[in-house]
C-alpha cells in the first residue's frame, strides 16, 4: 500500500517493510535525519518488525505492525505522536501498548495535527490537537496520548476503520454506519449543516 501526506509519501512492501520519500523536515520520513529524499529510502528502526498498515499526515507518519503495535515519527506538535510529549522523532518509536487498553491496533489514520487508531476489538482512539472537536472527545482539549473515544460514542457499534482530515475525523462502524466530528464549516462532516461537532 501507499500513503500520501502533504509533503511526503510512504510505501509499504509485501514483505512488511516501509519506504519513504519527499520532504524530510521534522523527521517525517523516519530516516533518522531531516534530509529530503527524491527516491524511496528505507525507514530505519523497524528491524524485525513486520508492518501491515501505514498513514501519512502533514508532518508525521504512523505504522501499524502485524503484532498490533503502533509506531509514530515526525513532528510531535500537540502530542500527535502519542508519546506524552511534543517532541519530534526522527525515526519510528512505538507508542506504549498499554495506551490502547491492551488492545491490538489494526488500522490508523494521520491528519495534519492529530492521529487516530482502531483496535481489533473495535475501539477508537484519538490523540493530538483537539481544536474544532476533531478528536471526538467532547472537548476542544488536545490529548498527548491515545485516548478512547467515549463521549457520544459510536452508538455501541465497534469501529471498523477511521480517516483523518486536517480538522475532522470520520469513522466507519462494523454495522456500516458513518460517524463524523470536527470542523463542519464547509459541510465536510456530511451532517447537512456547517456546524462543528465535538462528538
Amino acid at each position: 500500500m501507499a500513503a500520501c501526506g502533504n509533503h511526503h509519501t510512504l510505501v509499504l512492501t509485501e514483505a512488511g517493510r516501509v519506504w519513504a520519500f519527499g520532504r524530510g523536515e521534522y523527521g517525517r520520513l523516519g530516516t533518522g535525519d531531516e534530509d529530503d529524499r527524491t527516491t524511496p529510502t528505507k525507514v530505519v528502526g523497524l528491524r524485525g518488525v513486520t508492518i501491515t498498515f501505514v498513514a501519512a499526515g502533514c508532518s508525521h507518519s504512523v505504522a501499524v505492525s502485524a503484532g498490533g503495535g503502533t509506531f509514530t515519527w515526525g513532528s510531535g506538535w500537540y502530542g500527535k505522536l502519542g508519546h506524552g510529549d511534543e517532541d519530534k522523532q526522527l525515526e519510528p518509536r512505538e507508542v506504549e501498548a498499554g495506551r490502547f487498553g491492551g488492545g491490538r491496533v489494526v488500522q490508523a489514520a494521520a491528519g495534519s495535527w492529530h492521529t487516530a487508531a482502531v483496535t481489533a476489538e473495535g475501539r477508537l482512539y484519538t490523540w493530538g490537537a483537539g481544536g474544532f472537536g476533531r478528536l471526538g472527545q467532547g472537548t476542544l482539549a488536545s490529548m498527548l496520548v491515545p485516548t478512547l473515544v467515549r463521549a457520544g460514542g459510536l452508538e455501541g457499534s465497534p469501529a471498523l476503520m477511521v480517516a483523518c482530515g486536517n480538522f475532522q475525523t470520520l469513522a466507519v462502524t462494523r454495522s456500516g454506519a458513518l460517524y463524523a466530528c470536527g470542523l463542519g464549516m464547509y459541510g465536510q462532516l456530511g451532517l447537512n449543516d456547517k456546524e462543528d461537532r465535538t462528538v
